[in-house]
């Protein structure tokens, strides 16, 4: 994204220590997920991804107002997760 690759990272433990599904660390081109599990199931985890990288987008475009605005992030994390479900191949 924006000319990087971005790493992601699946963790056994991101939810118990930091009680978060996923992080984005633009600084380490990283996208840190909980793995899916009894708990957490797949669909929520991806839906976390595109959450996640709606940050990383905001944070290459410089928009640090909207990087740390969850309730954007969240909308547009949603809207991509949507769109990658229902595209035609």
């Amino acid at each position: 994204m924006g000319g990087h690759t971005v790493t992601v990272i699946f963790s056994d433990t991101l939810l118990a220590k930091n009680s978060n599904y996923g992080e984005c660390n633009p600084d380490q081109q990283t996208i840190t997920l909980q793995t899916p599990n009894k708990v957490v199931n797949k669909q929520y985890i991806t839906q976390t991804f595109y959450h996640e990288l709606a940050h990383y987008a905001m944070h290459q475009m410089g928009e640090m107002d909207l990087f740390t605005n969850e309730r954007f992030i969240d909308a547009l994390g949603h809207m991509l997760h949507q769109f990658s479900v229902t595209r035609k191949n």
